[in-house]
Parts: C-alpha cells; sequence; structure tokens
C-alpha cells in the first residue's frame, strides 16, 4: 500500500480530533489544554501532509495552526467567526482527503478557507477585553475647608521686619564641621552623580520588559515547530 493510503487513515483521526476539540472549545474557551491538544493536532497534520507531498492541504494546517497558536500564546479572543472558520476549514481538508489519489477529480478551492482563516487570525491576535483589569481611577483628596475668619491674617509684605535672623546653630565642642560638599548641597548646590549609580528612564524599562516578554513568545514558538 502507498503512502497516501496510512495517511488518509491518520489525516482523519487527526480531522475527528480537532472537530471535537473545536466544539469543546467552543464550550469552553478559556481551556487552556484544549487549545494545546488542537494546536499539536494541526502542527502533526501539517507536517504529515507535507510529507507525502500534499502542499495545499498542508497550508490550510499550518495556517489553522497560526490561529490556534495566536489563540494560546496571545491570550485573544475564541469567538464563534474563529471557531466557524477552523469548522469550514476542517470540512474543506476533509474533502481534500477523500478524493487523494484520484484521478480526473475536481479538488475542492483552498482560497475560501484560507481567508476566513487570515480574518479569524485577525481575530485571534486581538486581546481579549475579558482579559484586561479595569481599574477605576484614584480620585483626588479633596483639600481641608479652612476657616478664613479663625486663620491668621498673611504678614504685611511693605512692614519692614524688626526680628533679628536666627543665627545658625555652632557645633558643640568635639563635633566637626559639616563637610563642604553637605554644604553646598543645602545651598542649592547640585550633588555630583555617584559613578556608580546609572539612571535610566522608566519608559527604557518598559521597553526592555515587553521585548523580553516577545522573545519568550518566540522562543516557544520556535519550540512548538
Amino acid at each position: 500500500m502507498d503512502a497516501l493510503y496510512y495517511f488518509r487513515i491518520e489525516a482523519n483521526e487527526h480531522l475527528e480530533g480537532l472537530s471535537a476539540g473545536l466544539l469543546k472549545l467552543e464550550r469552553a474557551p478559556q481551556d487552556a489544554e484544549t487549545l494545546k491538544t488542537l494546536f499539536r493536532l494541526a502542527h502533526t497534520l501539517k507536517g504529515s501532509a507535507r510529507m507525502v507531498s500534499q502542499e495545499e492541504l498542508g497550508r490550510l494546517a499550518h495556517k489553522m495552526e497560526d490561529v490556534l497558536g495566536a489563540l494560546r500564546d496571545e491570550s485573544g479572543t475564541v469567538t464563534e467567526p474563529v471557531i466557524s472558520a477552523m469548522l469550514f476549514a476542517l470540512d474543506v481538508i476533509r474533502k481534500m482527503v477523500a478524493v487523494l489519489g484520484q484521478d480526473q477529480v475536481v479538488r475542492p478551492d483552498i482560497g475560501p478557507a484560507l481567508g476566513a482563516l487570515e480574518e479569524a487570525l485577525g481575530v485571534a491576535r486581538a486581546p481579549d477585553p475579558a482579559a484586561r483589569v479595569n481599574r477605576a481611577p484614584v480620585a483626588a483628596p479633596m483639600p481641608a475647608e479652612v476657616d478664613l475668619e479663625a486663620a491668621p491674617a498673611p504678614p504685611d509684605p511693605a512692614a519692614p521686619s524688626t526680628a533679628p535672623a536666627p543665627a545658625p546653630p555652632s557645633p558643640g565642642p568635639g563635633v566637626p564641621a559639616a563637610p563642604a560638599r553637605a554644604l553646598a548641597a543645602g545651598a542649592g548646590g547640585a550633588m555630583p552623580a555617584d559613578p556608580g549609580v546609572l539612571r535610566v528612564a522608566l519608559g527604557k524599562i518598559d521597553q526592555l520588559a515587553n521585548l523580553a516578554g516577545e522573545l519568550i513568545v518566540h522562543r516557544i514558538r520556535l519550540g512548538d515547530h
């Protein structure tokens, strides 16, 4: 028996698993284990199709894998159109498997299924609104009420001050004078920067964190492939 015969048996098993898994995912969109299983099935179907030179079938399975990967890795939204697009693609793949090895047979057109999966991929990559944390803005504290009648009147700026300026306290015996660096800082002088400290803007740290997260996601994808 040729390789297509065994591939047809294997492909039908994967298609049954994918169909059942998609229906289960539609009922439980947050089921991470179901998403992982569906991704593995689509990945295996893609590889098996390419091994027997079924490139169009492999393209459909690959696009399904992309949609499932986006739902799994990017916390996308599992919606009815996304599920419908993948079920439609499965139906086309099932028809393709049914006519494998037959000559003079019109093969199904994969264009509409690829287009539906491409639209589903855009939806899958959109963040899930339910996963966002809505935080109410913190109200600014209300200023305390001031009794204007009880408040002391401000001093008249035109009246000369008769009180002498307080003299700075002299250090007691045995207490060393403050170093010139501290006096310069107290007088408004700029403190010299510590050569052992690097100051980085908070926005730069956020960008580094985002890049690190993207590297982790790409590393996981490379491991799956």
